[in-house]
């Protein structure tokens, strides 16, 4: 341990035996030299009883799992993430050499009304397990914002008698910030198999948690979807980001001096029949959210109010999504897609369509913390394009129409043009790590271009470029700080 580690571990007493599992007592990680505090972690107990002749029925029965008092310290410094940890890296394997052989086969399509088969499991689903946590501790410490984060009090209990029955899981816990203690719940009841198989059909259950800055309530019950069409998802969020970044901001490891208020309310739900059609339907609202400090300066993001809905069909039997409505709405801009993906089992084949509008003065207004300094910003961007193909292999073609636009940036600028149009039919194909220009062009009042060309998976690049200018002054003036 001290070896992978890379910090002095102690450990008083360790018990192990066939009937009575395994027991350690008193474990105690040190921390790094330079790095305050002594301990790194500390347990009073680790208790593990593991019945060992069901294992040879491939059969997991643990009796208990206990956790007494574990304490977890760490640090957030400016440099590195934990000061002092030299410990390397999780090894990665290589990259397959380019080509299709690093690319999955293709499922064939099912035909005919959705499988929901049993799920393969390395053990039998005989499964038996009590398991808890008592008094934890973590310590989360951003020296670089001067923040801490304390979850303590945490008990929680893992109960699953078998999983023909339901899996339950409770924890309560602190947490502590600047002098204030809140308390916090969580609760899940989950049940995945019925005869003794997991079968996704069968899965129902229920999730919750409740602070005072966030609660969520989810409801789900798979049967549904197989009887009337009754609603069989049901997701609602509440979240205050002022309350969850001031709370968990030496856990959120937020740069420093940024703060965040505004509040974030979303509702999902699904209803349906799996032999039919399921529709899922989304409503997600960020009200007054109000970004300012850290990189932002004296140039915050204020009161900015951003809706999203999502409105689609999925159709199990036939292998498709139709997507009705995936909007994003705010003042300054409004962008969505629409569109039909079929063959989600193979292929996955799309016919999509996409548009934005965007008013770059009302983006400067309320975005402007996140643009470059000295950025002054006017027109109306209006983009509409269609993706077609599929996951494999797509074709992106379009065009951009940005009218009245006026930028001016310290030396750069100003640029002023009634109109300018973008084109584009461009091919991706990701099998071949390619990409072919069939048409990009840009055409204003002063200068008009074409291309066309490719780059292959050699990273060569083949480009014919047509380029005319009828004012030259205009176009030199615009671009003052680059020409």
């Amino acid at each position: 341990m001290e070896t992978n580690l890379g910090r002095k571990v102690e450990i008083d007493d360790i018990r192990m035996s066939w009937s009575d599992g395994v027991d350690v007592r008193n474990i105690l990680i040190k921390e790094r030299e330079g790095v305050p505090g002594d301990a790194f972690v500390k347990v009073d107990r680790f208790y593990c009883n593991i019945r060992f002749f069901p294992l040879i029925k491939k059969q997991i029965r643990i009796r208990e799992l206990i956790i007494d008092s574990p304490e977890v310290v760490i640090h957030r410094y400016r440099d590195t993430v934990f000061k002092g940890d030299e410990s390397k890296a999780p090894e990665t394997k290589p990259s397959p050499e380019p080509g299709r052989e690093s690319v999955p086969e293709v499922a064939e399509k099912e035909a005919g009304s959705p499988a929901f088969s049993a799920l393969a499991l390395p053990f039998a689903l005989d499964v038996e397990l009590n398991a808890n946590i008592n008094n934890g501790k973590f310590t989360f410490v951003d020296h670089r914002i001067r923040e801490k984060t304390v979850i303590n009090n945490l008990n929680t209990m893992l109960k699953i008698e078998s999983l023909d029955k339901p899996i339950e899981l409770k924890s309560t816990f602190g947490i502590e910030a600047k002098g204030e203690t809140e308390q916090a719940d969580i609760s899940m009841n989950l049940s995945l198999a019925k005869d003794g198989e997991v079968n996704p059909k069968y899965a129902r259950g229920s999730f919750q948690l409740k602070t005072s800055f966030a609660q969520v309530i989810t409801e789900f019950d798979m049967t549904k979807f197989s009887g009337d069409g009754a609603k069989g998802l049901d997701l609602n969020l509440h979240v205050d980001t002022k309350g969850l970044t001031d709370k968990l901001a030496g856990l959120l490891g937020l740069p420093e001096g940024l703060q965040v208020e505004g509040v974030c309310n979303s509702k999902i739900t699904a209803s349906g029949r799996f032999d039919k059609l399921i529709n899922v339907d989304g409503n997600t609202e960020l009200v007054n959210l109000t970004v300012s400090g850290g990189p932002l300066k004296d140039k915050p993001i204020k009161d900015l109010n951003v809706k999203l809905l999502q409105s689609a069909d999925i159709d199990i039997v036939n292998d498709e999504i139709k997507i009705y409505r995936f909007s994003f709405d705010s003042a300054f801009a409004q962008s969505g897609i629409a569109g039909i993906v079929t063959d989600l089992r193979s292929v996955g084949n799309m016919e999509l369509k996409m548009y934005l509008n965007c008013d770059m003065a009302r983006l400067v207004s309320e975005m402007g913390g996140l643009l470059p300094e000295g950025v002054t910003a006017a027109g109306d961007i209006q983009t509409n394009m269609t993706i077609e193909g599929n996951r494999n292999k797509s074709v992106i073609d379009g065009k951009t129409v940005i009218k009245d636009l006026f930028y001016k940036q310290d030396t750069f600028g100003p640029l002023s043009e009634p109109e300018i149009l973008i084109t584009h039919n461009v091919t991706c194909d990701i099998l071949d790590k390619s990409l072919l220009i069939k048409e990009f062009g840009l055409t204003g009042s002063s200068v008009e271009m074409r291309s066309s060309g490719a780059l292959n998976h050699e990273k060569e690049v083949y480009l014919n470029v047509f380029l005319a200018v009828q004012d030259l002054k205009k176009l030199v003036d615009g671009l003052a700080g680059i020409v």
